[in-house]
């Protein structure tokens, strides 16, 4: 199951690195041009507005990841009730690996980073 959660609540991964990203490139613009990381007061102006937008993004993933989480443990929920009712016993949970939670994280880093590059 925390595969399937992890993978399918990707987008705040995706777009953190993707933050990430745009946040090096642009102080490696900013830095090489002497500007600094908020050059000129129109450029301050569109910065503004597009981290208003970007706020409303943020606020539309989380939403959207909550929404995931919560389907998600429902229907855990229900698949843990109906294994129990059924034999009686309580089915025995694997825990995940260290091992296996690297991976997952390797390949969330990697879909944003690809995201990221594809912009």
């Amino acid at each position: 199951p925390t595969c399937v959660l992890a993978k399918s609540s990707k987008l705040i991964p995706t777009m953190i690195v993707g933050w990430l990203v745009d946040t090096y490139r642009g102080w490696k613009i900013g830095h090489g041009d002497g500007k600094g990381m908020l050059g000129n007061a129109k450029t301050n102006h569109h910065s503004h507005a597009t981290s208003t937008i970007n706020a409303m993004e943020w606020i539309g993933a989380a939403f959207i990841t909550i929404g995931i989480i919560s389907f998600q443990y429902i229907q855990l929920h229900n698949q843990q009730q109906r294994n129990q009712s059924g034999n009686g016993k309580s089915s025995e949970m694997e825990g995940d690996s260290p091992y296996g939670l690297a991976l997952l994280g390797l390949s969330l880093f990697m879909d944003g980073l690809l995201g990221a590059c594809q912009n």
